[in-house]
């Protein structure tokens, strides 16, 4: 796929589709969601939902001391296209990215889903669908770094969209999807944001149809 039809879907979040004529195809194709399975969640820890937790950064040794661990943006990104077997475009700001804790990544994907159950958000067409709740994780998931003075980068979170070839998570075949990628100790994670499910990359079937992943 063209530079700037992949350019034109992260844009508009792929509201249509241009074609290399310039214009506009037709609108994509909806995706239908099928007995998303349920929580995990306990209705007592439902019931427990507590502020923003704080997402702990990867530390490795150096000498007698323990400094926070991070990842190189080119690095990462060779990473990203070899165990995935996809090219996408990739956009990334910095040049260096924090690794979150695997098990603090779990409890702010807890946290999220909570948070959605309280405020009684439910998957709407076009109003809130996938590509809102991957931004909603992304920008706690940036809230979460952003109030921690003693990181010197981002974490390595993204969005992500992929072409939805194989179902997953509850959510069909067909047309186009959008979730979160986040690189932690255990190489990168897939985040299904709509019900908190995640896998590892080698494992997400749909690893080789990633269009584009955007890390802030």
């Amino acid at each position: 796929m063209a530079l700037s039809r992949i350019v034109f879907i992260f844009l508009t979040w792929g509201i249509v589709i241009a074609d290399g004529s310039g214009k506009t195809g037709e609108p994509r194709q909806k995706l239908e969601i099928f007995e998303i399975p349920p929580s995990e969640w306990t209705a007592r820890e439902t019931r427990m939902l507590a502020a923003l937790p704080k997402v702990e950064a990867l530390l490795h040794r150096s000498g007698n001391t323990r400094e926070l661990h991070r990842i190189e943006r080119d690095a990462m990104i060779e990473e990203l296209r070899e165990v995935s077997g996809s090219d996408p475009v990739v956009l990334a700001r910095d040049e260096y990215y924090h690794i979150p804790a695997e098990h603090s990544t779990k409890q702010l994907i807890k946290w999220f889903e909570t948070l959605l159950k309280k405020a009684k958000v439910e998957y709407r067409p076009e109003a809130w669908d996938c590509d809102d709740y991957s931004l909603g994780l992304m920008t706690f998931g940036e809230i979460a770094a952003g109030h921690d003075y003693d990181l010197a980068h981002g974490f390595a979170w993204a969005n992500m969209i992929v072409r939805q070839k194989s179902a997953w998570s509850g959510v069909s075949a067909g047309g186009m999807h959008e979730l979160v990628l986040v690189h932690t100790h255990d190489g990168f994670w897939v985040i299904e944001p709509q019900n908190g499910q995640h896998v590892s990359l080698q494992k997400y079937p749909n690893r080789e149809n990633i269009l584009l992943v955007h890390f802030n």
